[in-house]
């Protein structure tokens, strides 16, 4: 791994922790689940799990048991956090509609299902036929990651639009329109981020392994973090910004 892949784990990961118990701790305040669910996500997936995931294939070699209990640890708390994001995104933005319980309940299950394939994968004779046997299974992990931040986008876009439409007849809080704006640019960025792995391991091979897909993963998580503290919990001055920047006057067709 090198050192910028190292320093880029490093700060998504310890970002990501106090990102997720900031909204953890938010949501205990305000009793809101979606703060806690995302919080749990953020936790879990990002700070914990994936620098987890990383060490266990890199001490594959050398550490066996330490290296198993790492990758399988690591790879749960991943499931867990791609499964509660299809959740939240439905429970946020489309709670009444039967086609986004289902979509959620479908990611969850085919992530559920890869979960199991990557522990198997595991118990290759070698690092080179564990690779070979977790190819299709990592593959997948992250395509249903990206179809999870492009229906986050998309539902972020959507919302952000009606706001603007609001401005539009006078009505209409900038705050709640940026924060609308912010969750889309996340999802789209983050799926930019999923399609240029997708492509490195297709080519290359060896999701947790690949200095590239390490690097790219972690600094998109890098500015996940920051949107995220600008979304949930932006400061004062940012605020004060938003709320002082003009509103749109047309609303696009």
């Amino acid at each position: 791994m090198s050192i910028l892949s190292l320093v880029c784990v490093s700060l998504f990961s310890l970002t990501a922790i106090v990102v997720g118990l900031r909204l953890i701790r938010l949501s205990i305040e305000t009793g809101k689940t979606p703060e806690r669910l995302l919080g749990m996500v953020y936790f879990s997936a990002c700070g914990i799990g994936f620098p987890m995931v990383v060490a266990g294939g890199r001490l594959f070699e050398t550490h066996l048991l330490l290296a198993t209990f790492l990758h399988h640890f690591g790879n749960l708390c991943i499931t867990f956090g791609i499964g509660g994001f299809f959740v939240f995104t439905a429970l946020v933005f489309r709670p009444g509609a039967l086609w986004a319980r289902l979509l959620a309940i479908a990611g969850c299950v085919v992530i559920a299902v890869d979960l199991a394939g990557l522990l198997w994968a595991w118990y290759g004779v070698d690092r080179a036929d564990m690779m070979r046997r977790s190819f299709s299974f990592s593959l997948t992990n992250m395509l249903v990651l990206g179809l999870g931040y492009a229906w986050m986008g998309g539902e972020g876009l959507r919302y952000y639009r009606m706001m603007r439409r609001r401005f539009a007849l006078g009505i209409g809080d900038p705050i709640t329109a940026n924060r609308f704006l912010l969750w889309a640019i996340a999802g789209i960025v983050a799926s930019a981020a999923t399609l240029v792995n997708v492509t490195v391991v297709s080519t290359a091979g060896g999701a947790a392994q690949n200095p590239m897909t390490v690097t790219v993963t972690s600094m998109n998580g890098l500015l996940q973090s920051l949107l995220l503290f600008l979304i949930f919990m932006p400061p004062q001055s940012y605020l004060a910004w938003v709320a002082g920047a003009r509103r749109p006057a047309t609303v696009e067709a």
